[in-house]
């Protein structure tokens, strides 16, 4: 190596910084602009662009809760024939509504199977009975039970 070339020589050395004292570093006026000062808007330009809006609602159940509850009704009730039927056919048709929505399945078809067994216990009950009725076995029973009373 040349001693032109080494850059370890007192003339290629660094000089002392001027704004370099006591190993601390100040700040020294470059001209550059105050960016605290400033308070820009820095959103994005709009392009006429719709801003997205989600208009999601969940979807409901109501059908196949009503369905549900007036299965189950029709089901406790199926010795009644004024509140048995009434409360099947509504059942069955808004658990159909309901599972032509695609939500809440699982109720509406509770609500369809619970009507459907009180339409078929009550239909059971009222050909029993009139066998009961028309056989003669009706008065039987009916001169036991006030003997036992």
């Amino acid at each position: 190596m040349s001693d032109e070339n080494n850059m370890f020589e007192n003339d290629n050395q660094p000089k002392n910084n001027p704004q370099m004292e006591n190993n601390q570093w100040q700040q020294g006026n470059y001209n550059q602009p105050d960016y605290s000062q400033q308070q820009g808007n820095y959103s994005q330009p709009n392009y006429n662009q719709q801003p997205y809006q989600q208009n999601y609602t969940q979807p409901s159940s109501g059908f196949g809760i009503a369905s549900m509850v007036c299965g189950i009704l029709a089901l406790i009730t199926c010795c009644l024939w004024c509140t048995c039927i009434p409360l099947a056919v509504v059942s069955i048709v808004l658990g159909i509504l309901q599972i032509q929505k695609g939500t809440a399945k699982g109720m509406a078809i509770a609500g369809i199977v619970c009507s459907s067994i009180g339409l078929i216990l009550f239909i059971a009950l009222t050909i029993y009975g009139n066998y009961l009725q028309s056989s003669g076995m009706y008065d039987e029973i009916m001169r036991e039970l006030q003997m036992m009373q």
